[in-house]
């Protein structure tokens, strides 16, 4: 890997670079991975290998950099789960017996069952409320962003996030109460 020289040029690229293709690849990042823990680095990474081919990237094409820093975040993402998931083999002891560690849940298979059941109608309710409170509760819950992140996402007042968030979940539950026998 040769030094590339950080001029006024390359450093302009480089932050549009970054500006207009970061969210796409945080984005891609999270699909192949689930983590969001460690979305950020993985971009981060492949930015960084990405600026040590500073040569290659220049020159091309708008279409053809967007496909090279799609490849790049891709093949960084999918690095990362191949070393997770060796990382993870290595450190497996083999000679201890795992199934006699492993607590038991206490879950009967009607309890189950009747979790499955409550997750189903927590899904379906969630389903029928509007497209801004399904936003809400998942970006919440789901990517477990606080209120600034999602005022700033879904282009709401901070102050009013958390309201919006109590009432989204009111009207989860009344649509679950009203579908009940």
């Amino acid at each position: 890997m040769g030094v590339v020289a950080i001029d006024a040029a390359n450093k302009e690229f480089f932050t549009d670079l970054y500006l207009q293709y970061y969210h796409l690849m945080k984005k891609i990042a999270f699909g192949i991975c689930r983590e969001y823990s460690v979305v950020d680095d993985l971009v981060n990474e492949a930015f960084i290998n990405i600026f040590n081919k500073t040569a290659v990237i220049k020159p091309l094409k708008n279409y053809q950099r967007t496909s090279y820093l799609i490849s790049t975040i891709k093949n960084v993402s999918l690095n990362y789960l191949r070393h997770r998931n060796i990382s993870n083999k290595v450190l497996l002891n083999f000679s201890h017996d795992y199934l006699a560690s492993i607590p038991e849940n206490g879950l009967s298979i009607e309890d189950y069952y009747s979790i499955k059941e409550q997750i189903d109608e927590l899904i379906a309710s969630i389903g029928s409320l509007s497209e801004r409170d399904q936003k809400l509760l998942y970006l919440k819950y789901y990517f477990e962003l606080n209120t600034r992140e999602i005022g700033v996402i879904l282009n709401i007042p901070i102050n009013n996030v958390r309201e919006y968030i109590v009432r989204a979940r009111r009207r989860a539950i009344k649509n679950i109460n009203q579908n009940e026998y």
